[in-house]
């Protein structure tokens, strides 16, 4: 008994597909290049001196004379335009902040300095909260160490 032969599928596959493609390029691409090697520069249009034929023609009574001249070969020059330059874009103005000005700080008071033995001696001052700065604030009266004391 033998195997079934398998169906094959409608489809091709994807590497003959690939290799269709990559052909189909590299024959447009050998096109172009072709057409691009074509240099207008290395032909010369060919100068002819036109041909004149002067045909006279005599008889007894009467002298004519014929002349045909050929006119000379047409030739085609073909010219291509540059290609357009690049568009010209601007750079974006720089951006100047604004001047700033310098405030100093305020002078801090001359107050003198503060002591207070506690907590219940700041209160009792009228100076409770002290802030990390202020005369009288001392770490040992800031339990938290949060720069605020005897809060």
């Amino acid at each position: 008994m033998t195997a079934p032969l398998p169906n094959p599928s409608a489809k091709p596959e994807p590497k003959a597909i690939v290799a269709l493609l990559i052909g189909a390029v590299v024959i447009l691409l050998i096109g172009i290049s072709c057409a691009a090697n074509d240099d207008a520069k290395d032909v010369r249009p060919v100068v002819s001196i036109p041909s004149t034929t002067t045909t006279t023609t005599t008889t007894t009574t009467t002298r004519a004379t014929t002349t045909t001249t050929t006119p000379p070969p047409t030739t085609t020059t073909t010219t291509v335009a540059p290609p357009p330059p690049p568009p010209v874009t601007q750079a974006p103005q720089p951006v100047i902040p604004a001047p700033q000005t310098y405030v100093p700080p305020a002078p801090a008071p001359q107050g003198g300095s503060a002591y207070y033995a506690n907590c219940t001696a700041a209160k009792q001052a009228g100076a409770a909260p002290l802030y990390r700065g202020q005369p009288g604030y001392r770490a040992a009266l800031d339990r938290d160490n949060d720069g605020v004391a005897c809060e």
